[in-house]
């Protein structure tokens, strides 16, 4: 049992629903945009982890498709202070999984809460409940609950979509050491 209560506002109807305050769209419409804007930077950060994995000078690291995320963090960051010809990019490699990582908890959040009623208010805004795992606790769980604004979920949309391009630049480097085409090429 917690150790302080939960109130769950549960909601039983369609979405989206009639009740829906005015907004409502736009705050769906940045929602699908993020589920996009981070399936294109997953996509592509897995890319180059696969491209690290084919490189010889990084080929201890592993030979199968990583599917869980530290794991590929784990092989990012050691790729970059393993590989002679990688090491010179290792400052900027590690700031780029720390923005990566800040992205990530913020889409966790978004897409992994649980979504109460919307709130009337204009612009459109939601209550969201975070629950995540927290060792030391009497229930090993802790919880957030706030608030969550249209503005807010596009920013975390724009900040995926900013550092999926910004990742041409790596991604480009580790294909070229394992000399292959790079998978990503943006023509604006």
């Amino acid at each position: 049992m917690p150790d302080t209560p939960w109130l769950f506002r549960i909601q039983l109807e369609h979405t989206p629903s009639l009740n829906d305050p005015k907004g409502s769209r736009d705050f769906y419409e940045a929602l699908g945009l993020l589920v996009v804007a981070w399936g294109r930077l997953e996509g592509h950060f897995l890319a180059c982890v696969l491209a690290i994995l084919a490189t010889p000078a990084t080929e201890a690291l592993g030979k199968k498709i990583p599917m869980a995320w530290d794991e590929r963090k784990r092989i990012w960051s050691e790729a970059f202070g393993l590989s002679t010809s990688l090491q010179r990019y290792k400052a900027e490699a590690d700031t780029f999984l720390l923005e990566l990582e800040q992205v990530q908890d913020d889409r966790n959040m978004l897409i992994h809460g649980l979504w109460e009623p919307f709130r009337y208010t204009d612009p459109a805004s939601a209550d969201l409940i975070v629950l995540r795992h927290e060792k030391g606790t009497s229930n090993g769980v802790s919880h957030w609950r706030g608030t969550i604004w249209t503005a807010t979920i596009l920013e975390v949309a724009r900040e995926a979509d900013r550092l999926n391009i910004a990742l041409q630049k790596l991604s480009g480097i580790l294909s070229a050491e394992r000399g292959a085409p790079s998978p990503a090429t943006y023509t604006p």
